[in-house]
């Protein structure tokens, strides 16, 4: 049986000394990275204001927050992710319906919304 990996990281020498410079400079939850960063986001998505979060769990709570999804509603998702992707909404009382991937790209297979 063929194993697929699950998130393998993918973090370049780049990437890792430009996080030892942060942890150096001293500002690690917010300061001039992080607002350099959301101004490239905002810049990018063409909107007026961007908001980084410390993970996508952190993230997918807000969105269910934003959009008032509540007690009682239903979300498609897959059950080819990270637990957090169920859990934000089992934790405020949202079903979550799961839709399985295609087997060749992992993606949500739509025909089966």
């Amino acid at each position: 049986m063929k194993k697929i990996p699950f998130s393998p990281p993918d973090i370049t020498e780049e990437e890792i000394q430009a996080v030892c410079e942060v942890l150096r400079s001293g500002w690690i939850t917010s300061g001039p990275q992080l607002a350099k960063f959301e101004e490239g986001i905002e810049e990018y998505c063409n909107v007026e204001k961007a908001l980084a979060l410390n993970s996508a769990t952190a993230a997918m709570e807000l969105v269910l927050k934003f959009f008032d999804i509540k007690e009682g509603d239903e979300i498609i998702t897959t059950p080819y992710t990270y637990t957090a992707t169920s859990s934000v909404a089992v934790h405020r009382g949202i079903k979550p319906i799961y839709v399985d991937v295609k087997k060749d790209t992992f993606e949500m297979d739509i025909d089966k919304v």
